[in-house]
């Protein structure tokens, strides 16, 4: 063979390893099903095009209301170039072991932005838009942000709090401030009343989600919102009582009684709540640090007085600094006074309750949902369920979305440790998730479970 036909040879090999190339790189792609869901709904993922048993990195990544967050995970491709999430495991990055929703949950934040962000939904009309990207070999997420790597495929997931079946209706009615998310169609569908805790104003995520169960779901702002109290020191529980009267009287809300759901001083007050109005028939408490709120009469009216300065509990506090923060860290435990301070009668509720916490909350010690279970069931309480997760920790939310272990509170300026590791919070909050929505339907619905669930 000539030298010239020697080099003929070697170019046209180059240029049928470029053109193999590119003809892989063209069809490696990355499928999503379903592209457009709600947060709280399981995607598959999927990536062909690969060659056998080749090394690659997915990276999802969104920049939501200016908060950035992103995730990587290691995969090798199966002998016929293909990688699954539902089946296939991640063997490095954010996670490890077969996880359909990993590049969700496992989400860290972007270098560059306040320490210790929350995920949490301003605007839930808006969806999240989260890519999802593949590159070769395995990379971090740093190699990404640095833009060292390019990728070889790429797509586009939206995920949505608010259903296409739902309605979302802002709430301005007598005293009653916050917005009402109703099942479109006429009805009747049982209510649920939906409270955050001590930071107050509104957060619409979670009644959002909770909406597209079948359920109407009023996100209920208590304090720190709007011509509200400025403080939850002292709320009067005429107002509460303002908001169940106005879902047992809108035509397309079962009229039997309404259920409510509550998360930190959130689900505390529901307890106490629950004692003064019959026809709150159930209660989803959250994380409730019991005692730190109490019944008390002044003037004719009832009103429910909080206290955080409790001696005990004061005594566990403890500060630490990480990532140049000064963190507190609570882990209230439970007042052995607490009916004596609260002012109630355990067993004097008609409301079923279900009491969820985890094991891991690091500002607010499960100890206390674990004795006030123990009080009400010995104070002859018999409809009351309970679910204490291990490692998860106190902001227990819609599954699927990152973890907020450590968070800024607003009200009192400083960061607060609240816990959890991600992965066991993640199954906590899918098993806590469904749950929900079947005790409601269980206590509230006339025809029992809705489909829907």
């Amino acid at each position: 063979m000539t030298s010239s036909m020697k080099l003929l040879t070697s170019c046209t090999k180059v240029k049928l390893a470029r053109m193999l190339a590119i003809s892989r790189s063209n069809s490696t792609s990355i499928s999503v099903s379903p592209k457009k869901a709600l947060v709280d709904e399981k995607l598959h993922i999927q990536i062909c095009g690969l060659l056998a048993k080749e090394p690659v990195t997915i990276h999802s990544y969104q920049n939501d209301e200016d908060k950035k967050f992103g995730a990587v995970a290691h995969y090798i491709a199966d002998v016929d170039g293909s990688v699954d999430l539902n089946n296939s495991a991640s063997i490095g990055g954010n996670y490890e072991g077969i996880e359909p929703m990993g590049l969700f949950w496992s989400m860290t934040q972007k270098p560059g932005q306040k320490n210790h962000l929350r995920m949490s939904k301003k605007d839930v009309t808006k969806p999240i838009l989260c890519s999802l990207q593949l590159f070769k070999g395995h990379i971090s997420n740093d190699d990404i942000y640095n833009a060292t790597v390019s990728s070889i495929a790429e797509t586009l997931v939206s995920r949505t709090y608010l259903a296409d079946t739902v309605e979302r209706i802002p709430i301005s009615h007598g005293r009653v401030r916050g917005t009402l998310f109703l099942p479109k169609g006429t009805g009747p569908v049982p209510g649920v009343i939906d409270m955050y805790g001590s930071t107050g104003g509104l957060l619409e995520q979670r009644a959002a989600i909770l909406s597209s169960k079948g359920l109407a779901v009023l996100s209920l702002a208590y304090f720190n919102y709007d011509d509200l109290p400025k403080e939850m020191k002292k709320l009067e529980v005429d107002y509460f009582e303002e908001a169940v009267n106005f879902l047992l009287d809108h035509p397309r809300i079962v009229s039997h009684g309404v259920g409510m759901m509550g998360s930190s001083l959130g689900g505390v007050l529901q307890v106490l709540i629950a004692h003064c109005i019959p026809k709150v028939k159930a209660v989803v408490s959250l994380s409730g640090g019991y005692g730190v709120s109490k019944l008390q009469e002044e003037d004719g009216k009832k009103w429910i007085i909080t206290d955080f300065d409790h001696p005990e509990f004061l005594n566990n506090i403890r500060w630490y600094e990480k990532d140049g923060d000064l963190i507190v860290e609570t882990r209230f435990k439970f007042m052995s006074d607490w009916k004596t301070f609260a002012n109630i009668q355990p067993g004097k509720c008609a409301s079923s309750f279900l009491f969820i916490h985890g094991k891991g909350d690091e500002n607010v010690s499960y100890e206390n949902s674990e004795e006030l279970v123990r009080d009400l069931q010995q104070n002859g309480k018999t409809d009351v369920e309970y679910f204490f997760a291990d490692d998860a920790g106190h902001l227990l939310e819609p599954p699927y979305q990152r973890l907020c272990n450590i968070q800024w509170h607003s009200v009192y300026g400083v960061y607060v440790a609240v816990g959890g590791l991600s992965a066991q919070h993640m199954r906590a909050e899918e098993q806590f998730w469904k749950l929900t929505p079947t005790f409601f339907h269980k206590h509230l619905s006339c025809t029992g479970i809705s489909n829907k669930l």
